[in-house]
């Protein structure tokens, strides 16, 4: 089974226990995870233009707003494999600093995108990412102050 159980389930069965901050970077991938499929199918041409950018394109999203979308991938792949170095499912591959300082930039961007998505014209967009990006930045937030 491929999905966040058996994330957890991995990370268990090799180290035995998790603690609350790695509970809150395995989260982090799994949330980031999620969001790369959103904006990857918004980029393909999903139906889903009233969850995103404001929700000012109900239906199919212009085509700036999918190209947006693609190159958001990028961001979220880094992202992604940034919170997988702090769950201990990949070797941390940057420098402890610099690790720390993304996790900070990664905590303003939760806080900033948590502020955009709760004043969202959108209602269904504000319903929706205020809950997911706010759940971002408190599990970011827990992980950069444990650093």
């Amino acid at each position: 089974m491929v999905g966040p159980l058996s994330l957890f389930s991995y990370w268990i069965s090799q180290n035995g226990y998790m603690t609350f901050t790695t509970i809150c970077a395995a989260v982090l991938v799994v949330v980031t995870f999620g969001v790369a499929v959103f904006q990857l199918s918004l980029a393909c041409g999903a139906p889903w233009g009233t969850y995103a950018f404001g929700g000012g394109h109900p239906g199919q999203l212009p085509l700036r707003y999918r190209v947006t979308s693609a190159l958001s991938l990028i961001i979220y792949g880094f992202q992604g494999a940034v919170f997988a170095s702090m769950a201990d499912l990949v070797p941390t591959w940057l420098p402890e600093a610099l690790v720390t300082w993304i996790l900070w930039v990664f905590v303003a961007f939760f806080a900033l995108g948590t502020i955009m998505n709760s004043i969202s014209r959108s209602k269904r967009e504000r319903y929706m990412w205020t809950r997911i990006v706010g759940l971002s930045l408190a599990c970011a937030l827990v992980v950069a102050l444990s650093r």
